[in-house]
């Protein structure tokens, strides 16, 4: 499936808490207004997620917002961050074993390692469980 990318949806920000309220002002001001964020990492998704509530939106109802990394905090933030989780101990892992290998072999070639990653849906993307069962649940 091939998605058209819209290059004027794509707004670049610093990677951090700042950038992220930085990129939704200027997103919130686009003739037609997007409804959802995908983030470079968490920390721009938080940011995203404070410029909204600075703006009267709530975060995963009035707008849904995704991270990149799964940052602890990812988990207890409000709402909870829908974010696409890595395994940051195995990339390392791998990394290493990559450097060790080119040290073995006294040179350094170019080498491309694609892993998989997890997406996990929270409440910030807008998948809140109906509030009937949210009670039910108390």
């Amino acid at each position: 499936m091939d998605l058209a990318i819209h290059e004027e949806l794509v707004v670049s920000s610093a990677p951090s808490r700042a950038g992220g309220v930085a990129a939704i002002e200027r997103a919130l001001l686009l003739r037609e207004r997007p409804t959802a964020a995908v983030c470079f990492n968490d920390a721009v998704a938080f940011g995203v997620c404070d410029g909204l509530r600075a703006h009267r939106l709530d975060p995963g109802e009035d707008f849904a917002v995704i991270g990149f990394d799964d940052v602890i905090e990812a988990q207890t933030a409000v709402p909870a961050l829908t974010t696409i989780s890595v395994d940051p101990q195995g990339m390392g892992r791998r990394a290493a074993q990559l450097l060790l290998k080119q040290i073995n072999a006294g040179r350094a070639d170019a080498e491309a390692i694609v892993s998989s990653v997890r997406l996990v849906v929270r409440q910030s993307c807008g998948a809140a469980i109906d509030k009937r069962e949210r009670l039910s649940l108390l």
